[in-house]
């Protein structure tokens, strides 16, 4: 029996996108930041500051000044206080020991004593008799080396990592068709209107 019918099938068409997952990792590098601190050489003076003190050489040609001056005359007061007091007792006590034994001479010997002539005394002296007081201060210098110091502040950075999902995405490229051809002659209602039609002999 001839086949009248063809059959023909199209599968489906799948496509499949698959993405795995991955790790990305990331590094990034370490950073210095120098810092500089500046060293040297460091010199600090002072300058010499003399002093000369000439008052005791002054004072001793007679430049004084007014507090030893009021000294020197109390002193010499005093002094010339007591001299008198001196001169006034033993006058009395040679005047008295002169009554004593009836010496009327003494009143002439007394002026006699009082407006005679003063000696004189010399003395070797070497000039200037005082040194002035000389002294200072300061007049220092002073080093001090400073080295210079280099210094790095490491920033320390952190790995990172970033993570990617995996896809899997199916695509279809073709979709399935099934597709059924007549392969056979026409077929004609009723028979006889097909023209090749032969009436069938019922006597044979």
């Amino acid at each position: 029996m001839e086949q009248l019918l063809t059959i023909k099938t199209t599968p489906i068409s799948l496509k499949y996108d698959i993405t795995p997952a991955s790790i990305e990792l990331s590094q990034p590098k370490a950073q210095a930041h120098p810092t500089r601190e500046q060293g040297g050489l460091e010199m600090r003076s002072e300058q010499i500051k003399v002093q000369i003190n000439s008052y005791n050489c002054r004072k001793y040609y007679g430049f004084k000044n007014t507090r030893d001056l009021t000294n020197d005359y109390a002193e010499k007061g005093k002094a010339k206080q007591q001299e008198g007091v001196s001169k006034i007792v033993s006058e009395g006590n040679q005047m008295a020991d002169a009554l004593a034994v009836e010496n009327d001479k003494i009143i002439a010997q007394l002026a006699y004593q009082n407006f005679s002539g003063k000696t004189v005394e010399t003395v070797l002296a070497f000039i200037p008799g005082e040194k002035p007081d000389i002294s200072w201060k300061g007049g220092t210098l002073d080093f001090s080396y400073k080295p210079e110091k280099l210094r790095a502040n490491w920033e320390i950075q952190k790995n990172k990592y970033k993570y990617i999902p995996g896809s899997f995405k199916v695509t279809v490229e073709q979709y399935p068709s099934i597709e059924i051809t007549y392969t056979g002659s026409p077929i004609y209602v009723p028979p006889s209107a097909d023209p090749n039609y032969k009436p069938i002999d019922e006597k044979a």
